[in-house]
This record gives structure tokens, sequence and C-alpha cells, in this order.
């Protein structure tokens, strides 16, 4: 085979994914797409668009809708799906993010998943300056007073939040939330700017801000925060603090297929 040859089945194979990608962007899980929505959506003509997705529907990635005669994702996409998600290592993925935030911010970095009413730390990168905090990486705390346990539980289904009070919000600091109402009205503040704030409420003299990350159901599967002595936390420096690691959480969202 020469390389014209490869050239033009390389071409044909990026043009077919483009047709495949146009389809999920139109919603082609949830409704039937037609063939001129196709052609109109990734610019090839509809000769072009036909022979693509008539080469998917062969390899099972695309269906025909029987009533309307549109195309759907098919189900073999589900089957490479699940291999990506059963090998995904989210400690390995996030791990350039968080250490890029660290960087900037020259403050302790942590990545935790949710464990019933507890955040476990999987990932952390001690800040370059001289400071000592208690969580480490295998450790667990609270949802209710830690910065990546209130980014979760802000974003949480209302009976992890239930699940939470019914455990009691024990103060761990003179800080510590422990009204319901206040608590409720914390996770919206949290939900409207985007970032948690541990305002000294889990650990003495420190102070947090936390971001969820999402997977790409659009759950909140973990969280990354930025730690660091309430003297260097000031109050003033926490919106730059929140848009940072907001933004980290999202860059890692994005590589689990969050697309919100």
């Amino acid at each position: 085979m020469g390389e014209g040859e490869i050239k033009a089945i390389s071409q044909t194979l990026v043009n077919g994914l483009r047709v495949l990608e146009a389809l999920a962007d139109l919603g082609g899980g949830r409704r039937p797409v037609s063939l001129s929505e196709l052609a109109a959506a990734t610019g090839f003509d509809r000769s072009t668009t036909h022979r693509h997705i008539g080469a998917l529907r062969l390899l099972d990635y695309v269906t025909i809708d029987p009533t309307t005669g549109g195309y759907r994702l098919g189900f073999k996409l589900l089957y490479l799906a699940s291999h990506l998600l059963e090998n995904l290592d989210l400690r390995r993925l996030a791990r350039p993010h968080l250490q890029a935030l660290a960087d900037a911010t020259e403050e302790t970095v942590f990545l935790v998943q949710r464990k019933g009413i507890e955040v476990v730390y999987i990932d952390r990168i001690d800040s370059n300056k001289s400071v000592r905090l208690a969580s480490s990486i295998g450790g667990r705390n609270p949802l209710y007073c830690t910065g990546v346990g209130k980014a979760i539980l802000a974003y949480e289904e209302p009976e992890v939040f239930d699940q939470v009070v019914a455990a009691g919000l024990t103060p761990r600091t003179p800080n510590t939330i422990t009204d319901v109402v206040q608590l409720q009205a914390e996770m919206r503040v949290t939900r409207e700017r985007g970032y948690s704030i541990d305002n000294v409420e889990n650990e003495p003299e420190v102070r947090c801000v936390g971001a969820p990350v999402f997977d790409h159901l659009g759950h909140p599967i973990g969280a990354v925060s930025i730690a660091g002595p309430v003297t260097r936390m000031l109050p003033e420096r926490l919106p730059e603090l929140g848009k940072l690691v907001r933004s980290a959480a999202d860059g890692i969202s994005r590589q689990l297929g969050y697309r919100g």
C-alpha cells in the first residue's frame, strides 16, 4: 500500500469519526438525527455523509431508528466506553493538574474521592513552604466541614446530605457549621460561586478552597482543594484561589468525559 493510499484511508477515518462526533453532539443518544442534520453539522454533502454513516452502521457504532429513519448512537460505543471507565485511574489522570495548581499557588493541594459520608485522600502535593497539615493520603475526613467534602456535598443527591445530617454535625473547631439550615445555605453559596471554602472548620489555623470533579454523567466523584495556614490563605486571596482550583477540577472533569 502506497503513501497516498494510506493518507486517503486516514482521511476517510477522520471524516467518519467527525460524523460520529456530530451525531453525539446532536443528541443521537437521546433522539434520532436525520442525514440532513449530520451533513449540515459536518459540512459534508449528503452522499459523503451517507457513505460514512453506512460504514459506522456496518460496525454497529450507529443504528437506524425504524420509525423515523434517523440515526442513533449504537451500543458498540458502550462496549468501548466500559473498557475505558474500568481502567480509569483518577489519581494518575489528575496528577498533572494537581502539580500545575501546586506550582501556581505554592500551597498544598489535595485530591479526594467520596466514600459514604466521608472523603478519602488519594493524592497530595505539599507546599514548598514550611507548613504541616494533618490530612494524609489514605486518611478520611467528613463531608460537611472540609473544603473537598463541601465541594462534593454541594452537588450530591439530597439523600447524601440527609445521611450527613443524620450522622451528626460534630464540631471539629469553633468554626464548624453544626446548624442544618446554615449548612444548606452554605451548599447554595458553594454552587453559586463554583467552589467551596473551609473557613478553619476542620483543622485549627487551616483554611481551604475546593472544587468538585465530575464524571461523564455529571456526578461529583471527587474534589480538588488548596489548603494552607490562615496567615497565607487570607480572605481577600480566596476568590483568586477559588478560580484556580475550579479550573483544575474542570480540567480533570473534561478528561473524564464531563461536558457540562
